[in-house]
């Protein structure tokens, strides 16, 4: 058994006014990303992956240098590439790991999981928002709503 942290980016900037590629975290997507740190202080992970948007990689920044733990970079993380990527990265974790996305892929994501069987209690994806999912033996088994952290 592992767990995957599906964390949705901080709050960011506003569309439009940068490349949205490069679109980096708001005052409150930043103090978002530094909560990060203390939600998941004695969690066991040894791994984190983002897409290669700013904003992704900024919200799980903090996380890695307090876990000195490299960020790679997953571009089927990225916004618009589907589920099924992630999903396929999901069930064959073999240890604890952060992956952080977007709202469309996640929602994607908790949608099909959903279909397949795994009990949701919630549908929200806010911004700076983590599902818990737990994998056993390739399955998604669990998934718990953990709002962002303030």
């Amino acid at each position: 058994m592992t767990e995957c942290f599906l964390v949705r980016h901080a709050d960011a900037g506003k569309r439009g006014v940068h490349d949205d590629a490069r679109r980096g975290l708001s005052k409150r997507g930043r103090v978002q990303a530094d909560a990060f740190v203390a939600q998941f202080r004695g969690s066991a992970i040894t791994a984190i992956a983002s897409s290669p948007y700013a904003r992704c990689v900024e919200t799980v920044a903090p996380l890695a240098a307090a876990l000195d733990v490299d960020i790679e970079i997953d571009e089927s993380l990225g916004e618009g590439c589907g589920p099924q990527p992630t999903i396929a990265r999901i069930e064959a974790l073999t240890e604890p790991t952060v992956l952080c996305s977007h709202g469309d892929v996640i929602g994607e994501v908790m949608h099909t999981l959903a279909r397949r069987g795994v009990v949701l209690e919630d549908d929200r994806i806010a911004k700076g928002s983590t599902w818990l999912l737990t994998v056993v033996a390739g399955d998604v088994t669990a998934a718990r709503y953990l709002p962002p952290p303030t």
